[in-house]
C-alpha cells in the first residue's frame, strides 16, 4: 500500500497503485472537469464586452448578442438580393 496526497483535496490516502492521483470517486470527477471543461476569456465580436466561454470557437458573449449579429447578417444579405 502507498500512502498518496490527494491532487483535488490534498487529503491523504492508501492505495495499491504508486500512480494513483484521487482519494475519492468525487475527487476524480472533479479532476476530469478540471481537465476536459477549459475555459477561454474570449471578447464579444458584437458588443466588445470580455467572458469566459466554455469553448475556444465562441464569438458572442449571450443569445441576445448572437441573434443581434444574425439579424444584422441576414437583413444585409436581403438588402444585397433585392437590389
Amino acid at each position: 500500500m502507498h500512502e498518496l496526497n490527494c491532487t483535488i483535496c490534498g487529503d491523504t490516502f492508501k492505495a495499491n497503485r504508486n500512480d494513483a492521483m484521487y482519494c475519492s470517486p468525487s475527487c476524480r470527477n472533479k479532476g476530469w472537469r478540471r481537465r476536459h471543461y477549459v475555459s477561454y476569456q474570449v471578447t464579444c465580436f458584437l458588443c466588445d464586452k470580455s467572458y469566459t466561454a466554455k469553448r475556444n470557437d465562441s464569438l458572442y458573449c449571450s443569445s441576445t448578442c448572437r441573434h443581434k449579429a444574425w439579424k444584422t447578417k441576414y437583413l444585409e444579405n436581403l438588402k444585397l438580393a433585392l437590389t
